[in-house]
């Protein structure tokens, strides 16, 4: 963690010199210090903090976003696979048909024959 120097004793000097009595200097300061003294982050502890192993189970937004798009791509492959198999009933229906109807041709035919 970074941490920023603030000369405080200089600062109150300053703000005395701008008009700001005593009183109102220091609460300034104090304030200011206070915001200042807060601990900042640098990028490589940030790095550092995201390549932690235990974090790594995560998933990020581009993780999410290929997993919807994924999904969408399996929804369009099962509405081509429902088509498939609607063509393909079809296809079974009149080869059924076919096949019945030669089969009874050939029963007639068999029956005449030995009638």
């Amino acid at each position: 963690m970074v941490s920023i120097a603030f000369d405080t004793h200089r600062a109150v000097k300053e703000l005395q010199e701008a008009g700001f009595d005593e009183a109102q200097a220091e609460a300034v300061v104090s304030t200011l210090g206070k915001a200042v003294s807060r601990d900042f982050v640098t990028k490589s502890e940030i790095q550092d903090l995201v390549s932690r192993p235990e974090l790594q189970d995560f998933a990020t937004k581009a993780d999410i976003a290929e997993v919807k798009a994924d999904i969408e791509q399996l929804k369009m492959d099962v509405a081509q696979l429902k088509i498939d198999i609607a063509a393909l009933e079809t296809r079974l229906t009149t080869k059924m048909g076919v096949a019945i109807a030669s089969a009874t041709v050939v029963i007639i035919a068999v029956q005449q024959l030995f009638a």
